[in-house]
């Protein structure tokens, strides 16, 4: 009987464990997660692209092969999702990044072919372009016998609907963003045999941003010599986007602005030096690389050349005027000589 009652206690063991065991087997082998891919490039080299967030949120559209009492008010909301770019990292390859998309931990209501369009929340950052294009994120969800439970199967991202069916078909890696910008070069150019090559004149620069953008709090200034002379301070080291700044430039010299977003406008006025008391030169001409009347930062580099001519005629006491005059005398102090030399041997004769 004891034998019995052991044998009998074993298999009850076995059972419970072949019970609990098969409870863990049926868990579902994929509950996944979305992903995709977001791109961040830019434009020219040696421009940096800003820190930046970038957030997508998801819509719900369309929800078949799924139980016909369910719409798509019973779709659940996926949480918006975000990635960050650090200042300065994009190339102009383009840096990758994902962008992850929590799926597995919300609570579908049945199963079916989830779709949702995924868009890109355009920001204000200056310069750069957000994607608008509209993406399908198409989430299948099973039943899973074991759990009693609904779970993501596999999902996809994607942007065309070629068959036209409502559910797209062509695949995408994700969105690209791109950040334009460029530099502004200005120069300094003394001609004339009266210009000097050695004072500096005063440049005034402004940059002005289009409306609604974020713009970073200033712009690095490199190049110019001028150190301040205990009344003017030195050429500022960097610009800010809506106050206008001064720099003095002598010849040969240019200063550059770096990394401007395009769309920033600019205006480069040198002062007044046609007065004697400032110089006396000729009226400045300016040579500038955007021909249009309003300046725009459009390409990578834009520049900007100002030359004042100073000039005279030198006086080098003879003119083509008095040349005539000039012969005569010659050769009437010639005929002179001869005359005092013929005098003079008439007279030794004698």
């Amino acid at each position: 009987m004891r034998k019995m009652k052991k044998a009998l206690a074993t298999v009850l063991a076995a059972t419970m464990v072949m019970g609990m065991s098969s409870t863990a087997w049926a868990e579902p082998k994929t509950n996944q997660d979305a992903s995709f891919t977001k791109t961040y490039k830019i434009t020219n080299p040696e421009t940096a692209n800003p820190k930046e967030t970038f957030t997508f949120t998801f819509t719900p559209v369309s929800l078949t092969e799924s139980n016909a009492n369910l719409t798509t008010r019973d779709m659940p909301t996926i949480a918006a999702a975000t990635t960050t770019f650090e200042a300065g990292k994009a190339t102009t390859a383009g840096l990758e990044q994902t962008v992850d998309v929590a799926l597995k931990d919300i609570v579908w209501p049945g199963v079916g072919i989830y779709i949702y369009n995924v868009t890109e929340t355009a920001g204000k950052t200056a310069g750069v372009t957000y994607d608008t294009r509209v993406a399908k994120l198409k989430v299948t969800v099973a039943y899973d016998q074991g759990t009693k439970t609904y779970y993501t199967a596999f999902c996809t991202l994607a942007l065309e609907d070629k068959d036209k069916d409502g559910i797209t078909d062509v695949k995408t890696t994700g969105f690209t963003n791109e950040y334009s910008a460029g530099s502004l070069a200005i120069s300094k150019t003394v001609t004339g045999n009266m210009g000097d090559q050695s004072a500096y004149f005063k440049v005034t620069v402004t940059l002005n941003g289009e409306e609604g953008k974020n713009y970073a709090e200033s712009y690095t200034v490199s190049g110019g010599s001028f150190a301040g002379n205990g009344t003017i301070p030195a050429n500022p080291t960097s610009i800010t986007v809506g106050t206008p700044a001064d720099f003095y430039l002598k010849h040969g010299e240019t200063i550059t602005i770096a990394n401007l977003p395009y769309g920033v406008t600019y205006s480069v006025v040198e002062d007044d030096y046609t007065d004697g008391t400032k110089g006396g030169y000729d009226t400045a001409i300016y040579d500038c690389s955007d021909r249009n009347d309003v300046k725009i930062i459009d390409t990578a580099k834009e520049t900007v050349d100002i030359t004042n001519n100073k000039g005279v005629t030198v006086d080098t006491g003879i003119t083509l005027d008095s040349l005539p005059y000039i012969m005569i005398l010659a050769v009437a102090a010639l005929g002179m000589v001869g005359f005092v030399a013929k005098k003079r041997k008439e007279e030794e004769m004698f």
